[in-house]
């Protein structure tokens, strides 16, 4: 039994006409017609007679129609149920540990509608955890960030667990330090310039890691490992010699932390910032603002 046809018998039942009820569903005579012969043989009774009072049910058709209601009326709850729920809303997406990400997501929150009372996470972790908390449906999106050279395996590797993709920008790496770092007085820096000084870097597998570094002989082989970017900030300023790789941040962010940048002066490595979800996942809303912010916070 079709729900659908379902659906159309009651409308039939309601208008008393083929003509009214199409133009109620806004489909053709034709195939309103088709729709409720086929249910009545999926059902092996005749649910409606013409007569000169227009379309009435039979006394079979009495008992389906009014069976025939209430399974309409549990389905326009069920549906009016998430409806509300995707009205609430709920927003989850896991990123890495970017100024500009984190910068977006503030903006987003400080700019929701308070009585919408939507439900928001925001979990910073490395590209392995937002890999799989969307394939687990921890969470609805998730932000992937490589370097350029790695792009055709994790290409394949989204291919392969479904997820689809987009890129949301590309960078080149800044190096971090507290300004009275003897490196943040000088306008351009080598990765030999690294080597007497302590990387600071987060625990899990970061594409800024020093092991990409040691494995080309270049940058520090010393380094502190944190899960957190407050204290990273922390030893940045504290920890005389530390210094850090990130992605671009803007002057105000800088400022309000109490660091400076300056490019790598050698040819670097690209990275990019990918986007990734499932596969017939449905763009929300909510969704769609939280990306337009993080363009417009994208340095």
């Amino acid at each position: 039994m079709n729900i659908l046809h379902v659906r159309y018998a009651v409308e039939v039942d309601k208008t008393r006409s083929i003509s009214k009820a199409a133009e109620n569903l806004h489909i053709g005579q034709p195939n309103l017609s088709r729709a409720i012969k086929d249910l009545e043989e999926s059902l092996g009774i005749v649910i409606f007679k013409r007569t000169s009072k227009g379309i009435l049910p039979t006394a079979a058709g009495e008992t389906f129609i009014a069976h025939a209601r209430r399974i309409v009326a549990q389905i326009d709850e069920v549906e009016a149920l998430y409806r509300r729920e995707e009205a609430r809303a709920h927003f989850s997406i896991s990123a890495p540990r970017a100024d500009y990400l984190a910068r977006a997501f503030a903006a987003f929150v400080a700019r929701m509608d308070k009585d919408a009372c939507p439900q928001l996470r925001y979990r910073e972790t490395d590209a392995a955890g937002a890999l799989e908390n969307v394939l687990q449906d921890e969470d609805h999106m998730g932000i992937l960030r490589y370097a350029q050279d790695q792009a055709s395996q994790v290409e394949a590797l989204l291919k392969e667990k479904g997820l689809k993709s987009q890129t949301l920008g590309t960078f080149l790496p800044q190096l971090l330090f507290a300004p009275a770092h003897p490196l943040a007085q000088k306008q351009r820096v080598f990765l030999a310039d690294l080597a007497p000084f302590i990387e600071v870097v987060y625990a899990e597998a970061s594409p800024f890691s020093r092991a990409r570094h040691a494995r080309q002989g270049l940058g520090s082989t010393r380094g502190v490992c944190v899960y957190d970017r407050a204290t990273r900030l922390a030893l940045l300023k504290q920890l005389p010699g530390a210094y850090t790789w990130d992605a671009p941040m803007c002057a105000e962010a800088l400022t309000e932390q109490g660091i400076v940048s300056r490019p790598l002066a050698e040819d670097a490595l690209q990275y990019r910032d990918v986007l990734i979800y499932k596969k017939g996942y449905r763009m929300r809303a909510l969704d769609k603002a939280f990306l337009a912010l993080v363009e417009e916070h994208r340095p």
